[in-house]
């Protein structure tokens, strides 16, 4: 009879004596159909130990994979975060700038008005 000893890629198959597994031998092969039982239980759980191994490194690759998109998807916002403060930066910059011109476009059209009525009352004094 053999079992597995230790774990992960450690794991090995030691054989071991119906002695040391204190079973005794019985007439009619029913010890030899029993090892054979465990013989086949044994083989489903390597098996079953090779397939969890098997999705634990699949799994384990798909959580690399994740973690990279995460971090992209990270770097990104934070580089479009940096963009937007820019831009609204940009905006007020250029709503300032029309305040400005703004303010000089009616202080123009105050100055445009006093020399109109100034030209229209030397115009008058000229009659």
């Amino acid at each position: 009879v053999d079992y597995v000893e230790g774990s992960g890629e450690d794991a090995a198959v030691v054989p071991i004596s119906s002695v040391e597994l204190d079973v005794p031998v019985e007439e009619g092969g029913r010890a030899e159909k029993e090892i054979g039982v465990e013989q086949q239980s044994v083989d489903e759980l390597k098996e079953l130990l090779q397939k969890a191994l098997k999705e634990l490194e699949v799994a384990q690759i798909n959580s690399t994979m994740f973690e990279e998109k995460v971090k992209k998807i990270s770097e990104t916002a934070i580089f479009l975060h940096d963009e937007a403060a820019r831009s609204l930066n940009d905006v007020n910059s250029t709503l300032d700038t029309i305040q400005k011109v703004a303010n000089e476009e009616h202080q123009a059209k105050e100055a445009v008005q006093n020399a109109t009525m100034a030209l229209s009352l030397a115009e008058a004094r000229l009659q």
